[in-house]
């Protein structure tokens, strides 16, 4: 932004025009941070305090998902394949403590935002299967609240979760999306699937259907540890028909 001179002022600038000027900076150096992280919203938004809460995060982030991956388990293509998951530790809804760590079990980690509509689509279709008792012995299943925003739809996502009868462990993620941003931040609904040595086994981006469920969940537990080379690379590697491969980006008005 260009500011007209008052012929009439002097050449020193004014108060007015300094504080225009920061807050012009402040606004870009805050989309370039967030476009760095692949993200074109800078920060979920929560005005209610309520629907995010504080997390922790650590190990080494997930390399980002590939945004034309939706199911995969090449590490060719996905460079988070064979990588060591990070640990996360944040609250319910409840405000009791949930973490995701290594614990020595293989692990299904959906990331959903309430205003994603194919987050909508993807839950009551988990909580079918949950309920028909598929999950395989061994898998743990947990579902990570992100990108809360009180100005689009189908808000709260405690509400929308509740209403979905939920059954499994729910962290909620922070304001600043650390959960997600650690994992790869794929597109919605987002999934990372984990062995119970910790590690990649396949991520996925959009929407899944029965089938693809079913495979990723027991992929996950049949999932040896992987032998990684001086790139973290694994060796091996397949691909999984992902459905209608439907996702909404992080940054969608749907």
């Amino acid at each position: 932004m260009t500011a007209v001179k008052n012929p009439n002022e002097s050449s020193g600038s004014s108060p007015a025009i300094i504080a225009i000027v920061a807050i012009v900076a402040f606004f870009v150096v805050a989309f370039g941070a967030a476009k760095l992280l692949g993200k074109s919203d800078p920060v979920a938004i929560d005005s209610d305090g309520f629907e995010a809460s504080a997390v922790v995060v650590e190990g080494t982030p997930l390399e980002f998902m590939p945004t034309d991956v939706s199911v995969s388990t090449d590490p060719t293509v996905d460079p988070a394949i064979g990588q060591t998951a990070p640990t996360i530790s944040g609250q319910n809804f409840s405000g009791e403590t949930v973490e995701i760590k290594d614990d020595g079990r293989a692990k299904a980690i959906y990331f959903v935002a309430h205003w994603c509509p194919h987050c909508q689509a993807e839950v009551p279709l988990l909580v079918s299967v949950i309920d028909e008792g598929l999950v395989p012995e061994g898998l743990d299943i947990y579902l990570v609240s992100t990108s809360v925003d009180k100005g689009r739809g189908n808000y709260p996502a405690s509400a929308w979760l509740d209403g979905e009868n939920w059954p499994m462990p729910i962290i909620r993620d922070d304001n600043q999306n650390q959960a997600l941003i650690n994992y790869g931040a794929g597109g919605f609904p987002y999934a990372v699937f984990l062995n119970s040595a910790n590690q990649v086994v396949a991520r996925a981006a959009g929407e899944t259907n029965r089938e693809t469920i079913l495979q990723l969940w027991n992929g996950a537990v049949n999932a040896e540890a992987i032998p990684t080379n001086v790139d973290g690379a694994n060796a091996e590697s397949s691909t999984i028909d992902g459905g209608d491969n439907s996702a909404t980006t992080v940054a969608s008005d749907s």
